[in-house]
């Protein structure tokens, strides 16, 4: 690699692994891993003036300077961001800093807020970084009281990936409704302060809403998109719950001229730059799921008001997590253009207690085998109103579908595999880069090693509680791979009394399965051949399975 320095004076020399560097040229490091370090030298002559050690990672580097302490104001900073991907010079960019987070922020380890600034120190700048989206706004979250240190990034990951689109993606193809981000070692001002996640913001572009429409002269603004960020726990931000906190709450006035409201913050269209805003699609939300609404004006209206294909989703992606901090506060509420539809859609944020972890990072009450709308009020706030008043009406077969969507998860993005793969990626990153051992030696978290067989007990046992709730029984993977072909064969099918099995082996598990996935016969077999009286069966299709491979049968 190629060393540049420039030396304060003259006579000042560097030294890497006790060899003479001359700036400008090239120096070999050899079987270079997380644990290489090399000696850093500056000598005058025999003297020397200073000494540091070099290591290496294959993360990005952040570096952070700021002359004031970072609070809870904007603070003028500089950044450099140094990806491992990028051949070009690393820029030094103005920003201005602060503190972020409500119970991150009393947090030894501090979570940042960036805003880049151009050279004059006012104007915004756009940067993309680490393949995401050209902005000038990033999140540095520290998930200090995650010991895996990943846990929001997986689970925004998973939502990324499986969720339903929002009502409005045919129109708006590129929106994305979640953060993405990535992992780096950040520095502030020249010291180690930890590996981080960069993360994009939730916003009105990140959502794709539509903009305020002005007309030609400027003196009549028409709102289209919205966007409303839940920031505490309220009447409101539960979606009408009453007595969750043992008082009788009632939906409260709003005014247009305050961006906060009932514990939301209006974060599109922008107040603050005297952009006109608008809460009553929120107002009127929280006023159809309300406990204050009757049971057939709820059923009349909620359609019109939830994008519920995104909401159901949801609820199995907090249900699976066990959140303990995401069923009201933590979320976006967001409507695209309420010119055309008054429609809420919801977006996540802050998903850290999770996967067996509380919000304050503790795992006493969060155990994997016990009820989501049980723990709720057992434990947290409770469960928001939208999905009580679902469940409890089965609105629309609402329950019906929670199952059936759950079954479908489970053989894809909910399976243990799929699941567990997710933290042991960026579990195997950490140890490669180095960064799980400076972590630790830095905020002395313990071992991200043990937090891992936690991650994969609390996952297997959450998917058998699940499996049971909503298949009633462990999950069978009924697909069938057409494409592969199996050692074993079945005959007659179509079938009517008797299936025999053939070119089975001694030992072989041998199932008869319903397209359901309830195990209705199995066998361990000891001969080549078994037959099956299908006589007492009902007319469909069945699946025969002899141990991982599967074939279908009818029968008539």
């Amino acid at each position: 690699m190629n060393v540049v320095f420039k030396p304060r004076s003259s006579s000042y020399k560097l030294y890497l692994g006790n060899q003479l560097v001359t700036s400008g040229t090239a120096s070999t490091f050899t079987n270079v891993t997380s644990l290489s370090s090399f000696a850093i030298e500056i000598r005058d002559g025999a003297t020397v003036l200073a000494t540091g050690i070099l290591k290496f990672s294959c993360l990005p580097l952040v570096q952070i300077y700021c002359e004031n302490t970072i609070g809870w104001v904007y603070n003028a900073s500089k950044l450099t961001v140094t990806e491992p991907d990028k051949t070009d010079t690393t820029e030094l960019l103005q920003m201005n800093i602060k503190l972020r987070g409500a119970t991150a922020g009393g947090k030894p380890k501090k979570s940042y807020a960036l805003k880049l600034k151009d050279a004059d120190g006012v104007s915004s700048l756009d940067r993309s970084f680490l393949g995401l989206r050209n902005d000038n706004n990033w999140i540095l979250d520290a998930m200090f009281i995650d010991p895996a240190r990943m846990r929001n990034r997986v689970s925004t990951d998973l939502w990324n990936e499986f969720a339903t689109l929002p009502y409005y993606s045919v129109s708006e193809p590129k929106l994305r409704n979640g953060t993405r981000g990535g992992f780096v070692e950040v520095f502030l001002n020249d010291a180690y302060n930890g590996l981080y996640c960069m993360t994009e913001k939730i916003d009105r572009k990140q959502l794709n809403l539509k903009k305020l429409k002005y007309n030609i002269d400027s003196t009549v603004v028409t709102q289209r998109g919205g966007m409303y960020k839940a920031s505490d726990w309220t009447f409101s931000t539960l979606l009408g719950k009453t007595y969750w906190d043992g008082r009788n709450h009632s939906i409260v006035s709003y005014s247009n001229y305050s961006d906060l409201w009932n514990g939301y913050e209006n974060k599109y269209p922008d107040l603050g730059d005297g952009e006109p805003i608008e809460w009553k699609p929120l107002y009127d939300a929280v006023n159809v799921s309300s406990d204050l609404n009757s049971d057939a004006n709820f059923k009349a209206n909620v359609d019109a008001t939830f994008d519920l294909p995104v909401f159901l989703d949801y609820y199995l992606f907090i249900e699976l997590m066990l959140a303990t901090d995401n069923q009201g506060k933590n979320t976006y509420l967001s409507v695209y253009d309420q010119t055309v539809s008054p429609k809420l859609t919801i977006t996540p944020w802050d998903c850290d207690g999770v996967w067996g972890r509380r919000w304050d990072g503790s795992s006493n009450l969060t155990y994997a085998n016990q009820n989501f709308e049980t723990f709720l009020p057992a434990y947290e706030h409770s469960q928001n109103n939208l999905y009580l008043r679902l469940l409890r009406l089965n609105y629309n077969g609402f329950n019906t579908k929670l199952r059936n969507r759950y079954q479908q998860l489970r053989g894809s993005y909910f399976s243990y595999s799929s699941l567990y793969n997710r933290f042991s990626k960026y579990s195997n990153l950490f140890t490669k880069s180095g960064a799980a051992s400076r972590e630790s030696s830095r905020w002395s978290i313990g071992s991200i090693t043990s937090e891992m067989n936690f991650l994969s007990n609390w996952i297997t046992q959450r998917l058998s509680y699940l499996d049971n709730q909503y298949l009633g029984g462990p999950y069978v993977d009924t697909r069938v791979n057409s494409s592969t072909r199996i050692r074993f064969n079945i005959s007659p099918n179509p079938v009517r009394d008797m299936l025999t099995v053939s070119g089975l082996q001694s030992g072989d598990r041998l199932q008869l399965i319903s397209m359901q996935g309830t195990i209705l016969l199995q066998k361990t077999v000891d001969n080549d051949n078994y037959v099956i009286d299908m006589s007492n069966y009902s007319t469909g299709i069945y699946l025969i399975k002899v141990n991982n491979e599967m074939t279908k049968v009818i029968k008539k």
